[in-house]
């Protein structure tokens, strides 16, 4: 980036894709701790798993979008907002998604950012996410994102304004913010946790920002690290041994009786001339955390309600459906108590099995804290051995509460052991994942509500489009990455550094900055994999 005469660094639109592709990768390392603090409006622990679907969805929107010839900043706000509206799922999903719709709303016609621009965005952002939930609740990512807005209006009175100061101002705000979510939602200060998708709003700034910062030479700010009397007690996903803490008050989340928490009803009205107003209107007697998105002539409704039935009739009046998916919290629910409680059989009575369910196997910690976050059942191996993996790969099958799986080996040892066992009445599926990185893409990829032919395709297509290197002890990643004739390739959408249980997170952010350089990419985010056999896992999307 350039420095113009006025001290400021002018944003194109290739900078604007890297900084949106980092705010995804922010959320993608604190996806523990965000499922781990959802306790509002349902406590099911998949906040953090519905941001990162959204998001990682809209990144793919950016496919050809770095490395090209200067996009303009509004096309790649469009896109990635148009990529957030399809791939939105849940609560604060959906909500998050409209953020970026506003967002991109208010860029509409420039070319590059500059600091005016993106306070007018940031209002705009929330003004859009306001106008989509048809009763507002405070304390929630709604608040953080229009106090970044509120503090970042009166910035255009200071001297000196740039794109950075306005982030930066708007990141301290939204923490800010969320430290402030217990007072404002008694939920919360009963369980002794700030908002789960208030902080991932937070963080997606912050992802921004120092993205932004690196690039124009800012001096690094602190990342967020949650203060030991706040809610957030968690360690930063990114070091050792991170799993988020439990809460003694977590014990107070009594299974749901009957239909406490109902279905979370979600589907697209294509083909409508209905208003978001009168879709609103017609939901929001059938249920609560309503919240409703249009692009053009699509509208995204999701839903909270006991009837998912009276939904479906009442969208299928209004256009044609599609996407629909359905999920009964109080499963969600109860299965989050019962794996807080280790309270797991090692077999389950076929009318308490689900339709369908996803087994990785993890070579690592910091692999199966990620997988178990996103709702697989995840069984530990070691990362290389010669013991017989077939009766411990057909145990794993029958500990997934379903009755068709979907199984992601992670490694050749076990895929090989799943093509020789004998299932029962389970019905397998089995990814071509064979190593921890692309079993981490394979299930980034499956999407509840679709059969199971059709994540299988999806998440094969995924594992597929992972390239992996190993960087063993001894080796620089760097080199590594130029040996295997990677560097002279087009930059890749999203890069990853795994690294191993002997590594230190400062020697995996230096050695993630050397496969940046080597790549030529914008950034590679580094997270903690826990592997055994290597130093550190490299994956190139």
């Amino acid at each position: 980036m350039t420095q113009s005469s006025d001290g400021e660094y002018p944003v194109f639109g290739v900078d604007l894709a890297n900084m949106l592709s980092a705010g995804a990768a922010r959320i993608e390392r604190e996806l523990p701790t965000l499922n781990q603090l959802n306790v509002f409006p349902v406590p099911d622990a998949d906040t953090g798993t519905n941001m990162l679907h959204t998001v990682r969805r809209a990144s793919r929107e950016l496919d050809g979008v770095i490395g090209s010839t200067r996009p303009s900043v509004d096309r790649v706000a469009a896109l990635f907002a148009r990529g957030a509206f399809s791939g939105a799922r849940g609560n604060s999903g959906v909500i998050l998604s409209q953020i970026l719709n506003g967002f991109a709303q208010a860029i509409d016609g420039i070319a590059n950012l500059d600091a005016g621009t993106l306070i007018a965005a940031l209002r705009r952002a929330s003004d859009v996410a306001y106008e989509s939930v048809s009763q507002p609740v405070e304390g929630t990512m709604l608040t953080v994102i229009r106090d970044a807005a509120d503090a970042v209006a009166a910035l255009p009175q200071q001297r000196d304004i740039t794109v950075y100061s306005v982030l930066s101002e708007a990141t301290r705000a939204a923490h800010r913010s969320v430290e402030r979510t217990p007072d404002l939602l008694p939920v919360l200060k009963e369980h002794g946790v700030v908002d789960a998708g208030a902080l991932g709003v937070a963080l997606f700034l912050e992802g921004m920002k120092n993205w932004l910062g690196k690039s124009c030479g800012a001096p690094a700010d602190a990342e967020w690290v949650p203060e030991p009397d706040e809610g957030a007690v968690s360690e930063r996903a990114s070091e050792p041994a991170s799993r988020p803490a439990q809460h003694p008050e977590d014990s107070a989340l009594e299974e749901a009786p009957g239909e406490a928490f109902g279905y979370c009803t979600e589907f697209l009205i294509s083909a409508t001339t209905a208003s978001v107003a009168d879709v609103q209107s017609v939901f929001g007697a059938l249920g609560g955390s309503l919240v409703v998105a249009q692009t053009g002539q699509t509208i995204r409704v999701h839903v909270h309600t006991h009837d998912p039935g009276a939904a479906l009739t009442a969208g299928l009046r209004l256009g044609v459906l599609h996407d629909i998916s359905i999920r009964n919290m109080d499963d969600q629910h109860n299965e989050r108590v019962r794996d807080e409680r280790g309270d797991h059989g090692s077999t389950r009575p076929a009318a308490e099995l689900q339709p369908l369910g996803v087994l990785a196997f993890a070579t690592g910690g910091g692999f199966a804290a990620v997988f178990e976050s996103l709702g697989a059942t995840v069984f530990e191996i070691a990362a290389e051995g010669s013991e017989d993996l077939t009766p411990i790969v057909r145990q794993a099958v029958l500990e997934v509460p379903a009755h068709t799986v979907i199984l992601v080996p992670g490694s050749e040892d076990v895929f090989r052991a799943a093509a020789t066992i004998d299932p029962g009445d389970r019905v397998v599926h089995v990814v071509g994942a064979l190593e921890p990185a692309s079993a981490m893409a394979a299930v980034m990829a499956f999407t509840y509500g679709a059969s199971a032919e059709q994540n299988v395709a999806r998440m094969e297509k995924a594992a597929s489009a992972v390239t992996t290197i190993s960087v063993s002890d001894g080796q620089l990643p760097g080199d590594a990455v130029r040996e295997a004739g990677l560097g002279r390739h087009p930059p890749a959408e999203l890069v990853t550094l795994y690294f191993g249980r002997a590594v230190e997170p400062r020697q995996a952010e230096q050695a993630a900055r050397e496969v940046a350089e080597a790549l030529g990419v914008a950034g590679c985010e580094a997270i903690y994999g826990g592997q055994d056999n290597c130093a550190y896992l490299v994956s190139i999307e």
